[in-house]
């Protein structure tokens, strides 16, 4: 929250929201940093409900979206618009937060023909893309161009020219 958790009576007007964190986040991540989460415990001891429930909706799309996140690197570009880019530390997967859902999603890389861009934790079929000038357009699927939260999409940076 604004208070940094000094005010014992933070609630969801004045804390983050989910979307605005993982953006934050994401956006932090992509640049190489990192994020320390402060937790204030309540005059009992307890994590007050907001925070733990923020917390408990941070993990859930981190458990989905983890793979764009933890032991990834900076990808040039680290960002373009609404998009922020990392890396697998092995350097052969390109990861694409998309933090504003759209129909139709413009990445700042350009992959070699055949190649395969999908949504991260989808077992749905690899998404449809064409080149747009120096980099692509992914067309995404309704189901996802209307989530409320970012989602992150990988391509093999193998095939990333």
């Amino acid at each position: 929250s604004s208070s940094f958790g000094n005010n014992w009576q933070d609630n969801e007007t004045n804390v983050r929201s989910e979307e605005n964190f993982i953006c934050m986040f994401a956006d932090i991540v992509a640049r190489g940093g990192n994020l320390l989460l402060l937790i204030n415990l309540d005059g009992q001891g307890a994590i007050p409900s907001v925070q733990a429930k923020r917390l408990s909706e941070i993990g859930a799309w981190l458990n989905r979206y983890g793979e764009a996140i933890y032991a990834t690197r900076v990808h040039a570009p680290f960002k373009t618009g609404d998009v922020d880019y990392t890396e697998s530390k092995d350097g052969k997967t390109v990861y694409a937060i998309v933090k504003r859902p759209a129909e139709t999603v413009r990445l700042a890389f350009k992959p070699s023909a055949g190649a395969v861009v999908s949504e991260i934790g989808s077992t749905a079929a690899p998404l449809a893309w064409q080149a747009d000038g120096d980099g692509i357009r992914v067309s995404i699927p309704e189901w996802l161009a209307k989530s409320p939260l970012p989602f992150a999409l990988k391509l093999k940076a193998a095939a990333v020219q």
